[in-house]
C-alpha cells in the first residue's frame, strides 16, 4: 500500500548560485507544469520551505539518512528500493546510477 506526500525532502550542495533562487525556479516550473497537466490555476505550495545550514560530517550523514529512510518510516513504501522518487536505489545498485546525483560526497565517508 503506497501513501501519499506532499512535501519532499532535498540535500543540495551548491557553490554559485543561493538556495533562494534554485528552488524559486524549482517552484515555479513544478506549478506552471502541475497546473497545465491538471488544466487549472491554483497554488501548488503551501508556506515557504524550510532550509538548514549543513556544517559537519555528521549531520551530513544524518541527514542523508534521515531523506533515504523517510519513505520506509512514513510507511510509503516496504521496502526502499521501491520509493521511485528517492536516490537510494542509484546508492546501492551501481547499474542504476542517476546522472542527476553526485554520490562522491556520501559514499567518501564508507
Amino acid at each position: 500500500m503506497k501513501k501519499l506526500t506532499a512535501h519532499l525532502h532535498l540535500q543540495l550542495e551548491t557553490l554559485h548560485h543561493h538556495i533562494q533562487y534554485i528552488m524559486k525556479e524549482m517552484h515555479s516550473r513544478y506549478a506552471v507544469y502541475l497546473n497545465q497537466r491538471l488544466r487549472t490555476d491554483r497554488h501548488v505550495f503551501q508556506g515557504r520551505y524550510g532550509a538548514r545550514l549543513i556544517e559537519t560530517d555528521a549531520y551530513f550523514m544524518e541527514v542523508s539518512r534521515y531523506i533515504h529512510r523517510n519513505p520506509l518510516e512514513a510507511k510509503m513504501v516496504v521496502n526502499l528500493e521501491d520509493y521511485r522518487w528517492s536516490s537510494y536505489s542509484s546508492y546501492i545498485n551501481h547499474l542504476q546510477l542517476n546522472p542527476r546525483i553526485s554520490h562522491n560526497k556520501t559514499l567518501s565517508y564508507f
